[in-house]
Order: structure tokens, then C-alpha cells, then sequence
């Protein structure tokens, strides 16, 4: 699962990414973010992957790679 953290709803991407880290494995879950201070905190405090723009189409694939197979890079 690949999600930005802002979605434009009441609920931002680490909060559906918490939910779902109770439906599939957390290696799973990847987030992408522009944030900055103590939402960037949040999001690396989570224990998820945290991708951060700008991004590179090769650092996004890297990062598929690494949750499909389930392994730490």
C-alpha cells in the first residue's frame, strides 16, 4: 500500500496507515510525505516507511521492491 499522508479528509495517511498496520504486515505500508516538524516526527515515530518528496520514480520503485518482498534495505 502506497498512500500519501495528505488526502485531503479529516484523516491523514498515518491514521489510515495505523488501521491498516492491524489488517497487513507493516512492512507493507508505505508513506509519502512533504510534511515537515512535528508531523514528520509522527510519521517516522510511526515504525512505518516514510518516503519523502520530492521523490525520484527510482527511490519509489526501491521502496515497492523493499515492501513487496518484505525485507529491510
Amino acid at each position: 500500500m502506497v498512500m500519501d499522508d495528505m488526502l485531503g479528509t479529516a484523516e491523514g495517511g498515518l491514521e489510515i496507515a495505523t488501521w491498516l498496520r492491524e489488517r497487513m504486515p507493516a512492512e507493507r505500508i508505505l508513506l509519502v510525505t512533504g510534511n515537515v516538524g512535528a508531523r514528520l516526527r509522527a510519521l517516522e515515530d510511526s515504525g512505518l516507511t516514510v518516503l519523502r518528496k520530492p521523490l525520484s520514480s527510482a527511490e519509489l520503485a526501491a521502496g515497492v521492491r523493499k515492501a513487496m518482498s518484505g525485507s529491510e534495505a
